[in-house]
């Protein structure tokens, strides 16, 4: 199934943060960007931004007040750090970037903001036992069949698995929503994929 969505960053923003929570997460990305490669030396304001509200426009298809969190190739925190500065997430929440350095510079980001999440520094696959959570989120990772099975299984009865991208595979009977959309101030035509227990 597939649906074409709107991205109007102004009111992504403005629907889930404060002016000032984006500020001070694009303080701190760039503060241990000077360190640590977390996003290109080129982002300007406009394009952090973006990167905000394109982790952000998925939580308009999910269910609110999820239980337990999960995002894979944390990085620099996008989408996690946005979407738990959001507060659509409660419980246990786990940040898996498998570089020492940038684990180390995502923790320092949430200090820096005061959000309560712990950071783990392995390569998905490496992690033997995973709490069931009800959201699960992959950004900056390449789908492949096996991690879509090892993510499927860490999911609640009634989770969700948000894939920022189209899987380039064929996922047989799982339920799943394409979502494409574009920002007027871009020609390209992205997605995200929505897959539920």
């Amino acid at each position: 199934m597939s649906e074409t969505v709107s991205l109007d960053i102004q009111a992504v923003l403005s629907r889930y943060l404060t002016p000032e929570q984006i500020d001070r997460y694009y303080e701190q990305v760039m503060k241990q960007n000077r360190q640590v490669n977390l996003v290109s030396r080129e982002t300007k304001r406009v394009d952090f931004d973006r990167l905000v509200a394109e982790s952000l426009l998925p939580l308009g298809f999910l269910p609110s007040g999820m239980n337990g969190y999960l995002d894979i190739g944390s990085g620099g925190g996008f989408p996690s750090v946005p979407i738990l500065m959001s507060g659509a997430v409660d419980g246990d929440c786990t940040l898996v970037e498998r570089t020492g350095k940038k684990a180390r510079a995502l923790e320092q980001i949430l200090t820096g903001l005061t959000l309560s999440a712990s950071v783990t520094a392995l390569n998905f696959h490496e992690i033997r036992e995973i709490g069931s959570v009800e959201l699960v989120t992959l950004r900056y990772v390449k789908l492949s069949e096996s991690l879509l099975s090892k993510i499927m299984s860490s999911l609640a009865p009634s989770g969700k698995f948000v894939y920022y991208s189209t899987p380039g595979f064929d996922t047989g009977d799982m339920l799943s929503t394409i979502f494409k959309y574009q920002s007027p101030q871009d020609a390209v035509i992205k997605s995200f994929t929505v897959f539920s227990k």
